[in-house]
């Protein structure tokens, strides 16, 4: 389980599409799809990292940004933070 120092199962990489707090729609790349029997989407920062892109944050916010472009917002949540008004499209494949 994630969060107990125990390991998770790829089951497969892919592309997923996401369309973000600013009505886009972005492209992550290379993504595992990773058996979670919690139900719930993560997303790593380090994949995010590998891609370009750097992190900010202030008061429970969380930005990440590509050279000028802000690829994605978060707020904190019980210790979590979530991504603002995101949903996937599609499925890693």
């Amino acid at each position: 389980m994630i969060g107990k120092d125990d390991a998770c199962k790829t089951v497969r990489i892919g592309n997923i599409r996401m369309k973000m707090f600013d009505r886009q729609v972005r492209m992550l790349k290379n993504m595992r799809h990773v058996s979670n029997p919690r139900k719930k989407n993560l997303l790593s920062l380090g994949a995010l990292e590998a891609w370009g892109c750097k992190f900010s944050g202030i008061d429970g916010a969380q930005k990440a940004t590509k050279g000028f472009m802000t690829v994605l917002k978060a707020e904190c949540t019980t210790n979590l933070y979530k991504v603002i008004r995101s949903m996937v499209i599609g499925d890693a494949s």
